[in-house]
């Protein structure tokens, strides 16, 4: 339940980030700001303000973040229907009695 929750979570905080940087970031900002390097190495020369900088590591943490909540929700929906835990799945026990059809 975690995991769907910060996944949903994670998506709506993407899409205000998403919403954020095509109003005002784009407004102080060029589309090339964007990017975790080119910010990177225009806050350290002064083109671009700490605060923006940070607020870039922060949309790239959400998205980094995003992707791995989507992988490990996927990997847990797919052990449950399997109807074993990822335990006996990584470490190939047999399960004799699921009392399941």
């Amino acid at each position: 339940m975690f995991v769907f929750w910060s996944t949903v979570a994670l998506t709506l905080s993407l899409g205000h980030g998403a919403v954020y940087a095509f109003t005002d970031f784009a407004e102080r900002n060029s589309a090339w700001d964007l990017l975790l390097p080119v910010t990177a190495v225009r806050v350290l020369s002064g083109a671009v303000t700490l605060l923006d900088g940070v607020m870039v590591i922060i949309f790239y943490s959400l998205g980094w973040f995003l992707v791995a909540s989507v992988r490990f929700a996927v990997e847990q929906w797919r052990v449950v229907r399997q109807g074993v835990t990822s335990f006996e799945l990584d470490h190939h026990i047999k399960v004799s009695c699921r009392l399941s059809p």
